[in-house]
């Protein structure tokens, strides 16, 4: 990730900047001292690279995955809208144990 971050010309304060971290966050996760953040999706999108060990089904996950990463992006009050409806519903469909 650093090497990308460095090629786009980005510091590590932009780059948090960019997806909502602190400098500390980014420097802690590309030196591995972090290894799981929740912000390596918006870094990895950032730096238009792909996500590390992540392992997609099929086309329609990626599609998925890429559509949520876009809305999130643009509006994430309405990204966070539409995730509490898909979870309900999700959680309304599941099949009694």
């Amino acid at each position: 990730m650093a090497r990308r971050r460095k090629e786009l010309g980005l510091g590590q304060v932009e780059l948090a900047n960019c997806v909502g971290t602190s400098q500390y966050t980014i420097s802690a996760i590309e030196t591995g001292e972090q290894g799981q953040s929740k912000f390596v999706s918006a870094i990895s999108v950032a730096l238009g690279i792909p996500l590390p060990h992540v392992m997609i089904e099929d086309e329609y996950d990626q599609r998925w995955i890429e559509v949520g990463r876009v809305l999130r992006h643009r509006s994430r009050k309405l990204f966070m809208k539409y995730l509490d409806l898909f979870e309900t519903e999700a959680g309304e469909n599941e099949p009694d144990s």
